[in-house]
């Protein structure tokens, strides 16, 4: 799941959409904070977003996410069980949802 979401976030920075992200190496700070990414904003704002699979486990997932890290508030679901047969719907599902998303963040 994160390797769509890196993917998708390298096409909206070529796009100029996002300034910049970084991905969050496994048991460093970052991770362990509950961050997977930090997205750098044009406006200079970092946004923390942790990755999930979407899965049965979904609803656990989360909560144990909120008690956990209740202050990273965007964490974003990635549907890879819903799009076996047609993975580039994945990569669709992602981006569209990053794209709402930064409708509504300071530039």
């Amino acid at each position: 799941a994160e390797e769509i979401v890196q993917t998708v976030l390298g096409k909206l920075q070529k796009e100029k959409l996002i300034a910049k992200f970084i991905r969050s190496k496994r048991n460093e700070d970052l991770d362990i904070g509950g961050i997977d990414f930090l997205i750098i904003l044009n406006s200079g704002y970092a946004i923390p977003l942790q990755v999930k699979t979407d899965n049965k486990n979904i609803e656990k997932k989360l909560d144990e996410h909120k008690n956990k890290h209740s202050e990273i508030k965007f964490v974003l679901c990635v549907p890879t069980h819903r799009f076996r047969r047609d993975p580039e719907k994945i990569y669709k599902v992602v981006e569209a949802e990053l794209r709402q998303y930064f409708k509504f963040t300071p530039r």
